[in-house]
This record gives C-alpha cells, sequence and structure tokens, in this order.
C-alpha cells in the first residue's frame, strides 16, 4: 500500500563557520506497508521518525528516493496532487489536547474531513457524525460538547473518528497514545485493535515505547540518527535482535517484552 524506496531527507540549517549547514534527518530509508498491517516505526527521539511520517503523508519533500501509494509513485506531487491521496491516508496525532480546535464542539472537529471535501451535508452528515462517535464507543451526548469538556483519552476517540471520517485505508499513528494514563493506554490500543480488524486498515506506529510495539505491530523498522538499522517482524526484531542498538532499546524494558507471536 505504501512505500519507500531509498528516501533521504536533508534540511538547510543556518550557516557557521566551519561546520556542515545541512542536517540529514533520513538516510536511504526502505519500506513497506501491507494492507490491513502494522508497521511499526520505533527509535529514539532525533531518530528521523516523525520525518518518515510527514513525508508520506507529502507533508515534506524527500531530497531523493521515491514515494509509492498503491503502486503510485507520488515522489513530485505538489500539494493540490497529492490531496484526493488524503482521502485514503490519514493521521492520528501524538497530543491529543493540541490536536483538536478549542473552538469546535465534538461534531465539528469529526465532519471537518467531509465538510472540506464537500462530501456531505445536512441529514446525511449528522448521520455519519453519529455513527462514527459510536464507532469509537463514545455517547452520542458527547457531539455538542468541546474538547475541555472531555479527557485526554475522550479526546483521542474524538481524533481517531476524525480520521476514520474520510474511510482511509491507511492510517498514520504519531504516538497515538504516549500522552495517556497507562489504563487509559490500554482502551485506546483496544480501540485501534478493534477498528483494524473491523475496517481492514494498515498502520503506521511511530511509538519509543516497545511494548505497545510489541503488542501491535506485525513489522518493525529500528531507525537511528535516520539510517535503518534493523527491520523484520515483530518476533525477529525483538526476540533475535542483530543489532546492538537494538539490543539496547530492549534492555532498556522495564521486565519481559511480549511479542504478538508469543
Amino acid at each position: 500500500m505504501l512505500s519507500l524506496h531509498g528516501v533521504g531527507k536533508a534540511f538547510d540549517l543556518p550557516k557557521v563557520k566551519g561546520q556542515d549547514n545541512r542536517f540529514v534527518a533520513l538516510q536511504g530509508l526502505d519500506l513497506q506497508v501491507h494492507p490491513g498491517q502494522t508497521l511499526a516505526i520505533v527509535g529514539e527521539s532525533g531518530s528521523g521518525k516523525s520525518t518518515t511520517l510527514r513525508i508520506a503523508l507529502g507533508l515534506e519533500a524527500p531530497s531523493h528516493g521515491h514515494i509509492l501509494f498503491d503502486q503510485q509513485d507520488v515522489t513530485g506531487y505538489s500539494w493540490q496532487q497529492f490531496r484526493p491521496l488524503r482521502r485514503r491516508m490519514q493521521l492520528v496525532q501524538q497530543n491529543p489536547f493540541a490536536a483538536l480546535d478549542p473552538r469546535f464542539t465534538v461534531f465539528d472537529s469529526i465532519v471537518e474531513p467531509l465538510v472540506s471535501f464537500g462530501l456531505l451535508k445536512g441529514a446525511a452528515l449528522e448521520q455519519r457524525a453519529r455513527e462514527l462517535i459510536e464507532r469509537v464507543h463514545l455517547p452520542l451526548s458527547y457531539l455538542d460538547r468541546l474538547p475541555r469538556e472531555l479527557s485526554g483519552g475522550q479526546r483521542q476517540r474524538v481524533a481517531i473518528a476524525r480520521a476514520l471520517a474520510l474511510q482511509p485505508e491507511l492510517l498514520l499513528l504519531d504516538e497515538p497514545v504516549s500522552a495517556l494514563d497507562v489504563s487509559v493506554q490500554a482502551q485506546i490500543l483496544a480501540l485501534l485493535d478493534e477498528l483494524q480488524r473491523e475496517l481492514g486498515m494498515a498502520y503506521v506506529l511511530v511509538s519509543h515505547d516497545l511494548a505497545v510495539v510489541a503488542s501491535m505491530a506485525d513489522q518493525v523498522l529500528v531507525l537511528r540518527q535516520g539510517q535503518m538499522v534493523e527491520q523484520g517482524t515483530v518476533a525477529q526484531v525483538f526476540d533475535r535482535p542483530t543489532s546492538e542498538y537494538t539490543r539496547e532499546l530492549i534492555a532498556a524494558v522495564p521486565g519481559r517484552l511480549v511479542t504478538v507471536a508469543a
């Protein structure tokens, strides 16, 4: 569904005498996302995880390499050319407190993508909003609430409902539970698992939490300083890591890391 081939990204920095004025965020990245599966991207802060998501969404242009969506090369697409593809891929951001416009009711937030693309109006729009909020297990009465009236977990459910509005085939999840309490994290992860099983979406999950990755992912890609150091199934990477960096990440996880395969 989504492929990156030899993708690199470098950013120009302010010129300082005697220093390199380019920061290389990604180098020669290859990845593939298959329908109905979850690819997790892990690594320390600054490893290139978020840059990878921005390139996949068409928000950043790669310095080199190619991006394919559904086997279509979209590397040089303009914002306008990429726009129709955004109906097929959506982003769930890390911080549910910042992801929603505080002036919008839950109803307005959920239907915003449908209004933006001019897909539904009137009674059909209201019906779709009801379907979406029920899909994420929130009461219908919440449609009239403002974000400040919701907990963090409830806001993230609203953000997920909004991401589902256009019936995407691919969800990009940028640390979707890291800002939530541990008990709420489990509930949101269970919801994401349910949605994937019922709707057949593919996920790209960015996370620093290897326990979350082990519970959700089919494939894992490990990034370090913009370079891929390891890639494979969850069992291969976590049970039989080949790089010292991956072993260090796993060793830092409290308790025993239980993979999906186990």
